[in-house]
């Protein structure tokens, strides 16, 4: 019996069909973990429900093309959500099989060991935490040894220490670069900022942020700068040729220049 720690990450932009930053950060988490000996499982939340079977359970994970319900069926669901939400929510694990061809998933998709999925687990924790105003519970089939966070959500795994990432607090520093709900945002990241064993961000602007705006000390954050990876086809590329093409395709000095990626905002 392996006595491998596994760490659970959530899959709540990694299941978007349009991949964000926050997908490209999870995935990249996802390979640095596994590289550093830990198992790897991902917490999904896809719309499907699973069927009794391994099989319908395998084949309602990729089900991308699943009913719309309608939507007083939604409000009645949502209702219902509300009542269970005190108990917190389930998650079980799907058996990846390769009996389903997952092929236009596979870029999307990080590493793992193991799937849970919870049908639309993180539409109901946002909706439920506009009732209750608080973090609420998932309950995995399988329970890791941690549960990181990859992005601010409403939940928490009880019995397990809770890691979150908070990218940054962009809503609340700059409001009008934004459409979120600012009030509901704010009492979200105050939260998990109340909650959280750890937090982890991406840079010291928003660690001071963290600190100045929601009162977390800064021993309970650790700013880890964002993970890159560097197709190999770029970064064995022999200097002479990088600073040719620089230089002939920019009109750039050799490591001369600053290089600025971001939103606008």
């Amino acid at each position: 019996m392996s006595n491998k720690k596994t760490i659970m990450i959530d899959g709540r932009n990694l299941g978007l069909e349009k991949g964000t930053g926050v997908a490209t950060y999870a995935r990249n988490l996802s390979y640095c973990l596994r590289d550093m000996g830990y198992g790897v499982d991902v917490l999904y939340g896809n719309r499907a429900a699973p069927g009794m079977s391994d099989l319908m359970k395998e084949i309602a994970f990729f089900d991308s093309n699943a009913r719309r319900v309608p939507a007083f069926v939604r409000a009645v669901n949502a209702a219902k959500d509300t009542l269970r939400a005190p108990f917190g929510f389930s998650s079980t694990r799907v058996p990846i099989t390769g009996k389903v061809i997952y092929d236009n998933f596979k870029s999307r998709l990080p590493y793992f060991d193991h799937i849970e999925n919870s049908p639309n687990l993180f539409t109901k924790a946002h909706n439920v935490f506009g009732v209750f105003k608080r973090l609420h519970k998932v309950y995995p089939e399988h329970k890791p040894d941690l549960m990181h966070w990859t992005y601010p959500l409403a939940l928490k795994m009880p019995g397990v220490p809770n890691i979150y990432t908070l990218h940054d607090l962009v809503p609340l520093r700059l409001p009008y670069t934004t459409l979120d709900n600012k009030r509901q945002y704010l009492r979200l990241v105050s939260a998990i900022a109340k909650s959280a064993d750890h937090i982890v961000t991406v840079s010291e602007s928003a660690k001071q942020d963290i600190m100045d705006l929601l009162g977390v000390p800064e021993y309970r954050i650790t700013n880890t700068y964002q993970s890159v990876l560097i197709p190999a086809k770029y970064a064995d590329k022999p200097e002479d040729m990088v600073q040719r093409e620089i230089e002939g395709t920019f009109g750039l000095e050799y490591k001369n220049y600053y290089l600025f990626w971001g939103s606008i905002e």
